[in-house]
């Protein structure tokens, strides 16, 4: 916290609310169903905010700067696990 590390996408399950609190650079969350679609988008999202989205089961956060241009509503997101 406090620092500006690389940032890359963050996926958080069984999440339908998230805050902002102590972040230094805006947010862009991609809100996903329990399938897997896109709910919701929230871009922009600046520091010190609360967001949430009742009909969402996990969340998607990007930095402004990597969120993909080419995610819409409806979409649906495949996930795949990193390797160590």
């Amino acid at each position: 916290m406090g620092k500006n590390p690389p940032f890359h996408p963050l996926f958080i399950p069984r999440c339908w609310s998230i805050h902002t609190f102590f972040l230094r650079v805006p947010l862009s969350l991609v809100w996903l169903d329990p399938f897997f679609q896109v709910v919701r988008i929230d871009r922009h999202v600046s520091p010190w905010k609360m967001k949430k989205c009742k009909q969402a089961v996990s969340v998607l956060e990007f930095s402004d700067e990597d969120f993909p241009s080419d995610i819409y509503q409806k979409d649906e997101v495949l996930l795949f696990p990193l390797k160590p």
